[in-house]
Order: C-alpha cells, then sequence, then structure tokens
C-alpha cells in the first residue's frame, strides 16, 4: 500500500517559487547566448545546458499543479532580445 504525500508547506512552495524564477531566467540567459555563439563546443554545451534547465523548469510546473498551486509565470521570451548586440566573449558564456 502506497503511503498518501504530505502536501508541500508553503515555505517549501515559496523555495520553489524562487528556484522556478530562478530556471525561467537562466533558460532566457542561455537562449540569448545561444543566438550570438559561434563556437560549436561552446554551443553544444549550452544546447545541452538549455534542456536540462527547460526540463526541470517543466518539472516544477508539473509540481506546483499537482500541488494545486498555481504556477509562476517566470521569465518569458518577451524578457529577452535576442536581437541585441553580443555582450560577451563565446567561451565567457560557457563558463
Amino acid at each position: 500500500m502506497a503511503k498518501k504525500q504530505a502536501p508541500l508547506t508553503s515555505s517549501e512552495l515559496a523555495t520553489l517559487w524562487i528556484i522556478y524564477q530562478k530556471k525561467t531566467m537562466m533558460v532566457r540567459v542561455i537562449e540569448s547566448f545561444l543566438s550570438h555563439n559561434q563556437d560549436p563546443e561552446a554551443i553544444e554545451i549550452l544546447q545541452t545546458f538549455h534542456e536540462g534547465e527547460s526540463n526541470f523548469v517543466i518539472e516544477l510546473g508539473n509540481l506546483f499543479t499537482q500541488e494545486g498551486a498555481v504556477v509562476p509565470i517566470g521569465f518569458t521570451e518577451n524578457d529577452v532580445n535576442l536581437n541585441a548586440p553580443q555582450l560577451f566573449d563565446d567561451i565567457y558564456e560557457v563558463m
């Protein structure tokens, strides 16, 4: 017989909310880096990181839904200008 899982506390949900905000921001930052980067190795690393962060954001969204909580909006494609000039060197973006 499976144990019923206790619902998350408000402080746990608040922590997840902050993590969701940070992760959605990182997804957008990496998208910005990918839009300008020319180094094939750096692009591969950034794409792998982007995929991992995007999957984590989806998992967090599912967790909020399972808990009956509102899924935060987070950072969206409207929060970054992919046409802005590159600010950092290709290798710096990987670091």
